[in-house]
């Protein structure tokens, strides 16, 4: 028989995995597995699972039929006219396995959405780049995983998932939105833009470089952020924020300094405690609202203070190896 004639089935992929296919059979999964990636990337995650499962041994004596009459009662499906002894009766003995095998293969999908994916790349240093086959360029920081279809002639999405932290600069599409799913659950749905996703067992933040994007972290219908827009999502109540940011500076890790425009100094403050993990306290709370702007920098904690100093007459004092004081100074220059 022609293996074109012969349709593969999940009966006939467990067949292959038992080792009870026919001839026939091994041929016209070949050739399927051939035809296209994406029959291949089926193939390997029913094999990821049936391995996982456990290899079917037909000389063990488990109820099959009493299995199989369970699976179909949850689906709704009528009873089989099957008679022990003939070719029907062993093909449905295999389906039996295959239905469990394709429940256990869709609770994998629901659990982890790995099987959605048939390529992944995880960031083995900070602030690695992946370049994707429709011009998106993804940064991801140390630790941080994406997962992304191979290119395929016909697709007409563009899709990814995102686990940790991911800075997107997403070629631009109007035909074809680029979507981005979240560890946790929710989604970022843009046309072409940067942003930044970061997430935590906490929440999940969104912030917007240029463009337009929709985070959605649950169903149901979120405004959409445009430029210099956060957005932070609390898991422990389910509240979605959105603000203006003050700064970029969450994005240090991306590029790879401190820049400032218009910022007030409570966040330069705060920012300079976090990009260099020091404690620094400026006394003169009048200070706290004055903007400050300097461009984009990794220089030496002592440099930077040096700059504050001379900008709004401050005095700094090294109080221990990562606390600073500041004190005085004056709302302009």
């Amino acid at each position: 028989m022609n293996q074109n004639q012969i349709n593969v089935t999940e009966a006939v992929l467990a067949a292959c995995f038992s080792g009870k296919a026919s001839p026939e059979e091994q041929a016209a999964v070949k050739f399927w597995r051939q035809a296209s990636p994406a029959n291949e990337s089926q193939f390997r995650a029913y094999a990821l699972v049936w391995e996982r499962s456990g290899s079917f041994d037909p000389s063990l004596h488990i109820d099959m039929e009493a299995a199989y009459s369970r699976v179909r009662q949850k689906a709704g499906l009528p009873a089989p006219l099957l008679r022990a002894g003939n070719r029907i009766y062993y093909l449905t003995r295999i389906a039996a396995v295959s239905a469990v095998l394709l429940v256990s293969l869709l609770l994998f999908r629901n659990g982890t959405g790995d099987t959605d994916f048939d390529q992944s790349a995880t960031a083995t240093v900070e602030n690695q780049a992946f370049h994707l086959a429709d011009g998106t360029v993804v940064w991801l920081r140390n630790g941080s995983k994406l997962m992304y279809h191979t290119p395929e002639g016909g697709r007409s999405q563009r899709k990814v998932r995102l686990s940790g932290d991911g800075y997107f600069e997403v070629a631009h599409n109007p035909d074809v939105p680029f979507r981005v799913e979240l560890d946790g659950g929710g989604t970022v749905e843009v046309l072409g833009t940067e942003f930044n996703i970061s997430q935590t067992d906490s929440g999940t933040s969104v912030l917007v470089k240029s463009g337009k994007v929709r985070f959605s972290p649950t169903k149901g219908d979120y405004p959409v952020l445009t430029a210099s827009q956060k957005a932070v999502f609390s898991k422990k109540d389910s509240r979605l924020t959105i603000k203006g940011a003050a700064s970029m500076n969450e994005l240090s890790w991306h590029t790879g300094g401190l820049e400032f425009v218009s910022t007030p100094l409570s966040k330069v403050i705060e920012d300079l405690e976090q990009f260099y993990q020091v404690k620094i306290t400026m006394k003169n709370s009048e200070l706290n609202t004055c903007l400050h702007t300097a461009p984009l920098t990794n220089s030496p904690l002592e440099e930077v203070l040096r700059v504050l100093e001379v900008a709004y007459g401050l005095q700094s004092s090294k109080v221990s190896d990562n606390e600073y004081v500041l004190t005085g100074g004056y709302c302009g220059r």
